[in-house]
């Protein structure tokens, strides 16, 4: 969900593993993936996600060699098939895997003014994390791992 409160992204998944990470999902190319109200399109690559324990984050590690990391709020598990965590906005993408590009500060920046202070500070430090310590950290490799299955 989109912060505060509208439905940003689905998908189709299958839970592959739970470990100290997190769960992991895989998302076959050509799931149907909706990114917003009305806006569906197929996957181009097959992926996994992690969906961390606490972080605030998650993460998708595609065949096409990138990993996209959305920041979010920490995952909300309202069944063992649905997953609610809220988009803060800050993305974060390594399209080859290594060099790390932020994407949609700007929308950061204009939107989160109105969000709890706390929200926003989270958001900042895992930015931060996820721009110094990820690409070769041992999330990243397990996710390499996960993808590989």
């Amino acid at each position: 969900m989109k912060w505060p409160s509208h439905e940003h992204r689905t998908h189709t998944h299958d839970l592959i593993d739970v470990d100290v990470h997190g769960h992991w999902l895989r998302v076959p190319a050509r799931s149907d993936v909706s990114a917003g109200p009305g806006w569906e399109f197929a996957a181009h690559h097959d992926a996994v996600l992690l969906v961390p324990t606490a972080a605030w984050w998650t993460a998708y590690w595609s065949t096409h060699g990138s990993i996209y990391i959305d920041i979010t709020t920490p995952a909300s598990w309202l069944s063992t098939h649905r997953v609610t965590v809220f988009d803060l906005a800050l993305d974060v993408f390594y399209p080859d895997g290594t060099q790390p590009r932020v994407l949609d500060r700007d929308e950061f920046d204009n939107e989160s003014p109105g969000w709890p202070a706390e929200y926003r500070r989270r958001a900042l430090v895992a930015l931060d994390e996820l721009l110094n310590d990820f690409a070769d950290g041992p999330v990243a490799a397990a996710g390499w791992r996960h993808l590989s299955m």
